[in-house]
């Protein structure tokens, strides 16, 4: 069973907007990782083994966890389904609010969290990391122009700029 559940997890796209995180629109950071052993302080597998192995989904999000473990079930549900199926509890009950409730009700609660940028939302990263490609294509285009025309050239494309820039 737990070779089926990694085989899911492989399967799933990353990077594109068929990935059932960037489905969200709120996930700035997130994954599975299946669980079948521990490891030492050193990082070296330990002689504790596991009675079962264990699904860990970790996720850094927009929003409350609520509303988020919804969307996601909701914008993905043949996959999130699919994937806690293998999980010990779970029961499809022919909707969704059944496996929002048995997430809500199997996670652990973060007690300390850091995030390098507490305010921005995914869109507002996803914003300056558009910005940030822009204005290398700036100024790879801009090599050699003098200083006076790259000023201009500069002003003219920050006016062009989509949207808020800042996070």
């Amino acid at each position: 069973m737990v070779q089926s559940l990694k085989a899911k997890l492989r399967r799933m796209p990353r990077g594109t907007d068929e990935s059932p995180l960037r489905k969200t629109g709120r996930t700035h950071f997130g994954r599975w990782v299946v669980m079948e052993r521990l490891c030492d302080e050193d990082g070296k597998p330990s002689s504790d083994e596991l009675t079962v192995p264990y699904l860990l989904f970790t996720a850094n999000i927009d929003g409350d966890e609520a509303s988020y473990l919804r969307v996601l079930v909701e914008r993905s549900p043949d996959d999130m389904h699919e994937i806690w199926s293998h999980c010990i509890g779970y029961r499809y009950t022919g909707d969704d609010a059944g496996l929002v409730a048995y997430l809500h009700a199997n996670r652990i609660p973060t007690h300390l969290f850091f995030t390098p940028y507490p305010t921005a939302t995914v869109g507002k990263v996803a914003s300056a990391v558009n910005l940030r490609k822009a204005f290398i294509d700036f100024a790879v285009r801009s090599d050699g122009i003098a200083a006076a025309d790259l000023r201009q050239s500069f002003f003219d494309w920050y006016r062009r700029q989509p949207g808020e820039l800042t996070c």
